[in-house]
């Protein structure tokens, strides 16, 4: 990707996998993901309950952090700069939660 096109980059998942404990057994909620949103592009994440919406956006902001992969936002790499993240973007989640 060149200089220029990666400046445009907003938001990148790169293989991300997120799995969860649940009453003995594991739930995969996200299997390699990969997402590119460029700048200035409206993009929606539509699906049914339990597709892993809220997931992929609890790991964009830093709230949660994935198995594997890597999740850049604004440049910023996720997990290792949550706050920054968090300090740079707006997320309304449907059920209150502050970060």
């Amino acid at each position: 990707m060149s200089p220029d096109a990666a400046a445009q980059v907003v938001l990148e998942l790169r293989g991300v996998r997120k799995q969860f404990a649940a009453g003995g057994r594991t739930l995969t909620a996200l299997r390699s993901v990969n997402l590119t949103v460029s700048r200035g592009r409206v993009t929606g994440l539509i699906g049914p309950d339990g597709a892993g919406k809220t997931t992929l956006m609890r790991l964009a902001v830093g709230l949660l952090e994935p198995d594997e992969g890597q999740i850049t936002v604004l440049g910023r790499d996720s997990t290792r700069e949550s706050l920054a993240v968090q300090a740079s973007v707006g997320y309304m989640p449907q059920r209150f939660g502050l970060y």
